[in-house]
């Protein structure tokens, strides 16, 4: 019985931990009301560098990366979608606005999308999925847990469009391995200074 008893309470603890890490690692809190934009930015070494060029090209050439700047706005008015055929959905839509300033290929800037659906699981999401489309490739935001700082991540596979839809710009991967980027929450007049508005 006491067996049981040890197992039972070993096991309300591990969800307990596991529900104040969820609490606390949620990203909902740190992004944008509607019709709102939150900035996040960084400084760096310049130790981890993005690879140049899609993941089959096998190129060597590489940006190190010493600053990097993240605004994510709300829209206002966003409609629902969703695709009945595929099952693909979202309730609203962040834009991102991205500036990676280099200390040996100067600066480069890109924007695009990150869906959100409002339902349970979005209750407790601690990542965001920001894309391009038309094979812009996309990058991973997630909350550093318990602090009001987010993490910018180029998986070893992925990839980004320096630039917006439509083609042109670099592409910037993560080559070998995963990088990531952690950012500060930074005011209204960094993001506007670092990614004025066209």
């Amino acid at each position: 019985m006491r067996v049981v008893r040890i197992i039972g309470v070993s096991i309300a603890v591990l969800i307990a931990g596991f529900s104040g890490l969820a609490a606390v690692s949620r990203i909902a809190p740190l992004l944008p009301p509607e019709g709102e934009s939150t900035c996040y930015t960084g400084r760096f070494a310049g130790d981890q560098a993005l690879t140049f060029g899609w993941p089959q090209e096998h190129r060597k050439d590489q940006a190190h990366v010493t600053a990097m700047t993240l605004r994510l706005e709300r829209p206002r008015e966003q409609t629902p979608y969703r695709d009945g055929s595929t099952g693909y959905r979202f309730d609203w839509r962040y834009e991102f606005s991205l500036l990676a300033e280099t200390s040996d290929r100067g600066e480069f800037r890109s924007g695009g999308e990150c869906d959100w659906t409002d339902d349970a699981l979005g209750a407790v999401e601690w990542n965001l999925y920001c894309f391009i489309d038309c094979d812009g490739g996309g990058i991973g935001v997630s909350r550093v847990p318990a602090r009001g700082a987010l993490t910018v991540s180029w998986e070893s596979d992925s990839w980004l469009r320096m630039s917006s839809c439509g083609g042109g710009g670099e592409i910037l991967r993560g080559g070998e391995t995963t990088k990531s980027f952690t950012l500060q929450a930074a005011d209204a007049a960094t993001c506007a200074k670092d990614l004025p508005k066209e």
